[in-house]
């Protein structure tokens, strides 16, 4: 069954990243919208079920434990140079990158303090299996979706970059190997 759903899921992708490249981007904008837009709707949720004992038991010596995902999440580097593309005033990289991050901070805030309000030491290792009810298990659900199809979107944007760019694939062939540029 895991293969299956895996397969389905790399077909699915590929009918996002397979067409031209401005498509990708535009999926990828998308799914970062509705990701962010379902980080939001998560914590607004879960306002009400929030306990103020679950924040006032940080524990500093596990500050550590998210240092995986927060890691991948800033691992958006791919994304890059095809920034410095896009961009019509190269001078505004750094700004954007720098803008970038601090997004991502303060959705990792909100995500983690909603969370860790709502279920404290009872917290799952992935936090959105906590939501195993209703319309709180289908956001989670569609958040998990929405965060690994943009990354995944990323990702091949990359590899058609280090295709293209670094191992030198011609437009004609690098078609033939991956999918067209526009």
């Amino acid at each position: 069954p895991i293969i299956i759903t895996a397969s389905a899921y790399f077909v699915l992708m590929l009918i996002f990243t397979y067409p031209n490249i401005k498509k990708a981007e535009g999926y990828e904008s998308l799914f970062v919208f509705l990701k962010i837009s379902l980080i939001l709707a998560l914590a607004i949720v879960l306002i009400p079920r929030m306990n103020s004992l679950n924040l006032r038991d940080f524990n500093f010596y596990k500050i550590l434990i998210p240092f995986g995902i927060a890691f991948f999440s800033y691992g958006g580097t791919l994304a890059v140079p095809e920034m410095l593309n896009e961009l019509k005033d190269k001078k505004q990289l750094k700004n954007s990158i720098i803008l970038g991050m601090l997004i991502t901070m303060l959705l990792y805030i909100i995500f983690s303090i909603s969370f860790i309000g709502a279920f404290g030491q009872n917290i799952k290792e992935i936090a959105v299996l906590n939501l195993n009810t209703g319309i709180l298990s289908l956001l989670g659900n569609l958040f998990i979706f929405f965060a690994l199809s943009s990354s995944f979107i990323v990702v091949t944007i990359g590899m058609k970059d280090l295709f293209h760019y670094d191992l030198k694939i011609r437009k004609k062939i690098f078609g033939l190997v991956f999918y067209q540029q526009h």
